[in-house]
């Protein structure tokens, strides 16, 4: 069996949630993710205290935050985390407020 519509980061959390003895055996195309905002016409316009949606699921908002922290805006434990949480934010200089969504 083969599932191609899946990223590695959520292969990656399933595994290590539930043991599968699944790997990957090629790539696959993937849907990118972006950051998007009607209002700020880049990420360093973000002013104090604003508000960032991420996605609730473990694996997209971890990508979430991973854009993020790779944009100097946050600081993650683990920068390479594809199961980063918003618990793992060490810096948030801008005091952002996360809001998780579906």
């Amino acid at each position: 069996e083969a599932n191609s519509f899946q990223h590695e980061p959520y292969l990656k959390n399933q595994i290590s949630k539930t043991g599968w003895k699944i790997v990957k055996v090629a790539n696959t195309i993937a849907s990118p993710q972006g950051v998007y905002s009607l209002k700020y016409k880049k990420l360093t316009d973000l002013p104090e205290g604003a508000r960032v949606a991420i996605a609730n699921d473990p694996s997209n908002g971890a990508r979430g935050l991973m854009i993020l922290a790779l944009h100097g805006i946050i600081k993650l434990k683990d920068p390479s985390s594809v199961a980063s949480t918003i618990a793992d934010i060490t810096d948030n200089p801008r005091k952002l407020r996360f809001v998780e969504l579906d």
